[in-house]
């Protein structure tokens, strides 16, 4: 999250993230997520012989109720 907020902040427009972030970096507003599996898929949009799959937005609201936490913070001591 502090690398997708820094981009938008210093106005990119796009970010790479690892496929397994891609739900938690797309609650940033303003700016393009693209989620990847590997640098592999990195080079192969830069040279344009792959689309940048751009992550759908999530609203905040939705990815906590969709998401089942199995830590309870009141059970931390």
């Amino acid at each position: 999250m502090p690398s997708v907020i820094f981009a938008k902040e210093n106005n990119y427009k796009y970010i790479f993230v690892p496929e397994e972030n891609r739900e938690e970096a797309s609650l940033i507003p303003g700016i393009n997520i693209v989620a990847v599996a590997n640098l592999t898929e990195i080079v192969d949009i830069l040279n344009e012989t792959k689309e940048a799959p751009i992550a759908p937005k999530i609203n905040i609201k939705d990815f906590l109720s969709e998401n089942k936490f199995e830590v309870d913070f009141a059970q931390i001591i």
